[in-house]
């Protein structure tokens, strides 16, 4: 647990922004609670302008919503269920993938999750009549927990702390669970969502993550915020030989094939099957 903490740099960053987000709309409810604004308690209740939506013109509006609505949460009991299977696949998916690329599947199963959702509700009769707004993290983290179980298949988990089961299992559990629930009408959008974010994790583990491919404009994306907020005093110049790009490609794919070795034993042997210089080895490429 202490070294999930120690090295999940983009874990916490995805973790505190949903954390953060959630207590900004529970002050806010609150104050208007006493100020006995029942108006803006109720816009807020539907994720105000954070939540987004399956009609193309306050969609096009609120453009932003496409991102941030995978970080809203209003319902204690939503926020907690999403976050606790959150911290327990976050921790399968480190050891699998790194900490690195955990942004990449959060944020891409989110917008897949929300793909699948505006289609349906834009494409088929059934929902041309209704407006419906979504929020959640719930599509990113089935995106997380399917990834995870994927490459894993068949790593036993606890359910409810007394049943053993193959973590393949409990994943198409809830895709079922889904499927079946979308003809209830209750929350029909959320649990479409959620089919789609799992079948990007389906598709990254299978596809993307097996051909090396590296989406790395999130990776560099989260970099440039976090080195702006970083504070820097002192500036130091060090001068190098120019690496050529045969170079930068051949160590990438020397680095990125040591690393799939690694997480190949991690999920032999778990985590602590390795030695100190693999885990020091895997814990400074999880932060380039």
């Amino acid at each position: 647990m202490s070294n999930f903490f120690i090295n999940g740099r983009y874990f916490r960053w995805i973790l505190f922004s949903n954390v953060g987000v959630f207590l900004f709309l529970q002050v806010a409810l609150l104050i208007l609670f006493f100020l006995q604004n029942d108006a803006l308690v109720e816009e807020i209740e539907q994720g105000w302008f954070l939540s987004s939506y399956s009609n193309p013109g306050e969609l096009l509006i609120r453009p932003w919503t496409v991102l941030t609505h995978m970080f809203t949460h209003v319902q204690f009991l939503h926020f907690l269920f999403n976050m606790m299977v959150l911290f327990f696949s976050g921790q399968l998916f480190q050891h699998h993938f790194g900490d690195r690329r955990l942004p990449d599947v959060y944020l891409l199963g989110g917008l897949s999750g929300f793909l699948l959702f505006f289609l349906v509700y834009n494409i088929f009769p059934v929902f041309n009549s209704v407006s419906s707004v979504v929020m959640g993290a719930s599509a990113s983290v089935m995106a997380v927990l399917t990834a995870s179980a994927v490459k894993d298949p068949k790593m036993k988990v606890r359910l409810i702390g007394v049943f053993e089961v193959e973590i393949i299992w409990v994943a198409l559990a809830l895709v079922a669970m889904d499927l079946i629930s979308i003809r209830g009408g209750q929350n029909s959008g959320g649990h479409i969502g959620h089919i789609g974010g799992a079948i990007f994790g389906f598709i990254y583990t299978r596809y993307i993550f097996r051909s090396g491919k590296n989406m790395g404009w999130i990776d560099s994306l989260i970099g440039a915020i976090s080195r702006l907020l970083k504070r820097n005093p002192k500036m130091k110049t060090v001068h190098r030989r120019p690496v050529s790009d045969e170079e930068f490609n051949t160590r990438r794919k020397e680095n990125q094939k040591r690393v799939d070795l690694i997480l190949d034993k991690i999920s032999r042997g778990g985590y602590d099957s390795l030695t100190k210089e693999e885990k020091e080895f895997l814990f400074r490429n999880s932060q380039k």
